[in-house]
């Protein structure tokens, strides 16, 4: 059985909610080693920004982070410090 070619990528606009969220996301590796807990995170931080998700420090509590380096509740710190500057 084969199947057909994966489809391409869109890139999200350089000013829009999902790529800054991303890129918040991305800035904590460190913190966030897992790169799919990365995408999780930034995921439910645009649903949050949208007005249809949880705030950071639910998010960090209710998902199963691998977290390194620091506490949960550092971490939820640290995200909500950063997504006051997120449109």
């Amino acid at each position: 059985m084969t199947t057909g070619n994966a489809p391409g990528i869109k890139e999200f606009k350089q000013n829009s909610l999902e790529k800054k969220c991303y890129a918040l996301a991305e800035e904590l590796s460190q913190f966030l080693p897992v790169r799919n807990d990365r995408y999780r995170l930034a995921y439910n931080l645009v649903k949050f920004k949208s007005g249809e998700g949880d705030a950071p420090e639910i998010i960090i509590k209710t998902n199963k982070f691998t977290v390194a380096e620091i506490s949960k509740e550092e971490l939820a710190s640290i995200i909500d410090d950063k997504l006051q500057y997120v449109i």
